[in-house]
């Protein structure tokens, strides 16, 4: 029988080499610690302990104090915060003098009230207190009666009084607190009050409490204590006002007729 055909020669394949299945990538294990570029987060003891009750004052238990920073949106003030940070320190003028500074609290009282209605109106409007008087600018009614531009500036006024005191009492050493009352009225509202309402007022300054006692209402904690959290609370509310007068004075709307 014939001998059997040799076997073909089988065609050559493309010259790129075959390659066996690519192996799975290896990565680097993921650390279980935070990444490097994220904060760690605090030590335990960086984080200061909480508070006895005996320590708490009036300024550390402010439930919205004008140092947070939800008071800011950008440079501009928001307008709920801010009334809710007022709200917050009426208590101080019950210490002060439940009486004497009733008509202090009456006339704060109502600003804020005119400032909420006006937000509570138009909420997206008046997020801050600049947008809200802006927009009075724009319809000229900014010395309407009842406008928010004026509330605001008495407020402003009042805050200020309230400001300057509270950093006299922490300068002063004096039991009597006269002296810092009479200083924070002389350097904040006396230019824009008539004869009647001065003398209103020069009753009030003689009657605040002694420093001792006006310490003691603002909480359980030692004199020094108090004196640092009100020191930290005037701080924050001076750049508060600080920021409300530049505006104000940048627009000319420092209205400086005397009441």
């Amino acid at each position: 029988a014939p001998a059997p055909a040799p076997a073909p020669t089988p065609a050559p394949i493309d010259s790129a080499p075959v390659h066996a299945p690519a192996a799975e990538p290896s990565y680097p294990a993921v650390p279980e610690t935070v990444q490097e570029d994220e904060p760690a987060a605090p030590a335990a003891a960086d984080v200061p302990p909480p508070r006895a009750p005996d320590e708490q004052t009036f300024f550390s238990l402010l439930p919205q104090p004008f140092d947070d920073e939800g008071i800011y949106e950008g440079e501009n003030i928001r307008t709920e915060a801010f009334l809710n940070a007022c709200r917050g320190i009426l208590p101080v003028l019950d210490v002060l003098g439940p009486t004497t500074f009733a008509p202090v609290k009456s006339d704060i009282s109502g600003n804020i009230a005119k400032l909420a209605a006006r937000l509570q109106a138009d909420p997206l409007q008046n997020v801050t207190l600049q947008n809200m008087v802006r927009l009075e600018m724009m319809k000229r009614t900014t010395k309407a009666t009842g406008s928010a531009t004026d509330a605001l500036l008495w407020l402003k006024r009042a805050l200020e009084f309230i400001c300057v005191f509270l950093k006299q009492v922490g300068e002063v050493t004096d039991e009597s607190l006269s002296g810092p009352a009479g200083v924070a009225y002389s350097a904040t509202l006396s230019r824009y009050h008539g004869w009647m309402v001065r003398g209103i007022f020069s009753l009030a300054m003689k009657s605040v409490p002694y420093r001792r006692d006006f310490l003691a209402g603002l909480g359980p904690a030692a004199p020094e204590i108090v004196l640092a959290d009100m020191h930290r609370f005037a701080d924050a509310l001076d750049r508060v006002l600080t920021t409300l007068k530049t505006f104000y004075l940048d627009n000319k709307l420092d209205d400086p007729s005397v009441v």
